[in-house]
């Protein structure tokens, strides 16, 4: 009996383990914009990319297939606020909707100027 209540713990312990693992947020950046991110439905993803402050520069992203994976919430973190255009990361929450692969572009510029892009990265983000 102590036998099989120990199993029957150890299981929930680890169905409990994997269920937060698969909680946790991924995280990428400018780094990996030659790779492929992987994530499971319902997962969610934060993209940071850096840039510098009072400058005008933006990141902006478009998600070819939002049916997949789409953008629920965008931030910017100020490095230190007394440093004039100091390091500013913005960052974007993802969050897997249906399995597929889709790409995300995301590049800097100002907004009022489309023609002109400072950095241009593509991601490809599959959904398994």
């Amino acid at each position: 009996m102590k036998c099989r209540l120990f199993f029957l713990t150890m299981a929930i312990v680890g169905l409990s383990a994997l269920a937060l693992a698969a909680a946790d947020p991924t995280f990428f950046g400018e780094q990996d914009a030659d790779k492929t991110q992987t994530l499971a439905v319902g997962q969610e993803a934060i993209l940071g990319l850096e840039m510098a402050g009072g400058t005008g520069y933006v990141w902006q992203i478009k998600i070819a297939d939002e049916s997949i994976v789409t953008m629920t919430k965008k931030e910017t973190q100020v490095g230190n606020p007394m440093l004039m255009g100091g390091p500013v990361k913005m960052l974007f929450f993802l969050k897997a909707k249906t399995k597929g692969k889709t790409t995300l572009d995301a590049w800097l510029s100002r907004p009022w100027k489309d023609d002109e892009k400072l950095k241009q990265f593509t991601y490809t983000i599959e959904v398994k």
